[in-house]
């Protein structure tokens, strides 16, 4: 039991170490694999846009897709199947 909680914590930590950043019309979001929104910063120009709102959901959206695509090629290429294959 001890030993599945041990690589499960290394599961967890492999994903908070995928890191992606999204600059969208100055809008900068950085997120990590576990979906945890890391940061976020604003442009003074993209403060004045009345596109705000929209911008930032499309900037935090586009961070979230592109780190969802890093964890594929991660899976496609085994570093994940091993953990699952211990985990059962």
């Amino acid at each position: 039991m001890l030993d599945k909680m041990k690589q499960m914590y290394q599961m967890k930590k492999m994903l908070e170490g995928m890191v992606s950043t999204e600059d969208y019309k100055g809008i900068k979001v950085t997120v990590n694999g576990a979906m945890k929104v890391l940061s976020v910063s604003v442009s003074d120009q993209a403060r004045e846009s009345r596109d705000l709102e929209k911008n930032m959901l499309k900037s935090i959206n586009n961070a979230m897709k592109n780190v969802q695509k890093k964890m594929q090629k991660e899976m496609k290429s085994g570093k994940f199947c091993r953990f699952q294959m211990r985990l059962f």
